[in-house]
Formats: structure tokens, sequence, C-alpha cells
């Protein structure tokens, strides 16, 4: 059984390797979402496990949700114009 205290607070650089992404991706998703960081001195900070979990999930959910139409519809005329501008289909 591991002793050791749960960690409640971590780096910016641990946060974003938990999600598997950049460090300044995660800053800018984090921005995005909301998330604050803790400053523990002029040039510390770290960010709260429970609110990288909550980020996590919400990001899984958002990803099960079904595209909204508007959207669909936009992305369906961005390709019809590139297509009529003779560009090729992105993949």
């Amino acid at each position: 059984m591991d002793t050791r205290m749960a960690r409640i607070m971590i780096t910016t650089r641990e946060a974003a390797e938990m999600l598997g992404i950049g460090e300044r991706t995660y800053r800018a998703l984090a921005r995005a979402h909301g998330l604050r960081p803790v400053a523990l001195g002029e040039r510390t900070v770290r960010w709260r496990t429970d609110d990288l979990r909550q980020l996590a999930a919400s990001l899984a959910a958002a990803a099960d949700r079904p595209e909204p139409p508007q959207l669909a519809a936009g992305k369906a005329r961005i390709r019809a114009a590139r297509v009529a501008e003779g560009q090729p289909e992105a993949q």
C-alpha cells in the first residue's frame, strides 16, 4: 500500500503530461476552460489535480456528443468551397 499523501497540486509540465499535450497547449486549454493556477510565489504556480480531473472528464464528455448541425453545415460549406477552387479535400 502506498502511504504517500496524494498530491493535490501539480506543475504545469505535469498537468500537460497528464493530458498528453504540450505546456503551451495546456495553458491555452486551461485559460479557455476557466482553470486558475494557484500562485505559490512570484514565479511558482501549481494546478489543482481536482480541477484537472474535472477538465479531463468535461473534454471526454464533449468528445462523446454529436457534432452540432450548424457546425457540420459550416464544415460542408467550407469543403464545397475548397473543391470548387480546385483544392484537394483534406483527409
